[in-house]
C-alpha cells in the first residue's frame, strides 16, 4: 500500500494552476481569463452571426454549438481541471470531454459561416475575404485538414502527451499544460473535421471511408488503455505526491482512468460509427443526382 503524504505537495513540486485544492474540491472553480474571454467572443459572434444568415441555422446546430462550448468550459475549468492534478482518472475524463465530446459538437453546430459573418463588416471586407480567396491559405488548410494529416496529428499528441515525462510536466507547469489542452483542442478539430461536415466546408471522404478513419485512433485508445489498465506499477511520479480525493492507490486510480479511455471512449466510437452508417445507408436510397460524389468538392468560404 502507498502512503500519501498529509500535505497537499512537496513544496517544490507543486501541479500547474494554484498548487493543489485547497478546502472543498466542488467550490475548486476555475476563472482563467485566457479561456472564458476566447469562449464569450467566439459564443458572442456565433449568436450575432445567426441573425445575418440568409438560410435559417436549424436549432439543433445552435444547440449543439453551445453544448459543445459548455463541455469544453466544464473540462477546463470546472473541479474537473482541479481534481485532474490529485487523480488521473479526472484527467482522462477531462481528455475525453474535450475531444471526444466538445469539439465534435461545436462542430456540428456549422460555426464557420455564423462566426464570420458575426465580425465586424469592415473586418470582413479588408482582412477575411482577401484571406479567404488566397490560394496558399487554401493551400494549407487542405494540407492540414488532410485525413492522413490530421489522423496522425491527434495519434502522435495522445501518445506523446501520455508519456511519463511530458504527462508529469503538464500537472507541475502551467504552460505546459496549457499547451497540452490546445494540441488536443487542435488535435481534435481537425481529426473531427474529416468526420463531421461542418458547412459551408466539407469532408474529403465518403461515409464508408470515414468509418475506416476512425478504426486507428480507436486501435491506439484500445492499446493505451489497456497499458494503463494493466500495468503493475503507476507510470506518472506527480500522483504519487499529491494528497488523494477519492480512496484510490495511485495503480488503482491509473487503472481507472485506462478503463475510462478504454471502455467508454470506445463505445462513444462504436456509436459514431452506428450513426455514420445510418447516415451513409440513407443516402444511398435518395436519388441519384442527389448522393453525394466518391470524394466530396470543397466548398470556399463565403464572407
Amino acid at each position: 500500500m502507498i502512503a500519501f503524504p498529509t500535505s497537499e505537495l512537496l513544496s517544490s513540486q507543486l501541479p500547474a494552476h494554484t498548487g493543489g485544492i485547497e478546502g472543498p474540491w466542488w467550490l475548486a472553480w476555475n476563472a482563467d481569463v485566457q479561456v472564458l474571454l476566447p469562449a464569450a467572443i467566439l459564443v458572442g459572434l456565433y449568436l450575432r452571426g445567426l441573425r445575418g444568415m440568409e438560410r435559417p441555422h436549424r436549432w439543433w446546430q445552435t444547440a449543439l454549438f453551445l453544448t459543445g462550448v459548455v463541455v469544453v468550459l466544464a473540462a477546463l475549468q470546472s473541479p474537473i481541471d482541479r481534481l485532474g492534478e490529485h487523480h488521473f482518472t479526472f484527467h482522462m475524463l477531462q481528455h475525453e470531454l474535450i475531444t471526444a465530446v466538445g469539439v465534435p459538437f461545436v462542430l456540428l453546430g456549422a460555426p464557420t459561416t455564423p462566426v464570420l459573418l458575426g465580425l465586424p463588416a469592415g473586418l470582413r471586407q479588408d482582412v477575411i475575404r482577401p484571406l479567404a480567396g488566397s490560394t496558399v491559405l487554401h493551400r494549407v488548410f487542405g494540407f492540414l485538414t488532410h485525413p492522413v494529416v490530421a489522423v496522425l496529428h491527434l495519434l502522435v499528441a495522445t501518445v506523446f502527451w501520455h508519456l511519463p515525462g511530458p504527462f508529469d510536466a503538464a500537472l507541475r507547469n502551467d504552460l505546459v499544460h496549457d499547451t497540452q489542452h490546445l494540441s488536443f483542442l487542435l488535435g481534435g478539430s481537425l481529426f473531427w473535421w474529416n468526420v463531421i461536415d461542418p458547412a459551408p466546408l466539407r469532408s474529403r471522404l465518403t461515409y464508408p471511408l470515414r468509418i475506416v478513419y476512425l478504426l486507428p485512433g480507436m486501435a491506439l485508445r484500445v492499446a493505451l488503455g489497456a497499458f494503463l489498465t494493466f500495468s503493475s506499477v503507476p507510470w506518472y511520479s506527480t500522483y504519487l505526491e499529491v494528497r488523494p480525493f477519492i480512496p484510490l492507490t495511485p495503480l488503482e486510480d491509473q487503472q481507472l482512468g485506462g478503463i475510462l479511455m478504454w471502455v467508454p471512449g470506445e463505445l462513444w466510437n462504436v456509436g459514431i460509427i452506428g450513426i455514420l452508417f445510418a447516415v451513409w445507408v440513407r443516402k444511398s436510397q435518395q436519388p441519384a443526382g442527389e448522393v453525394e460524389p466518391l470524394v466530396a468538392r470543397r466548398r470556399r468560404i463565403e464572407v
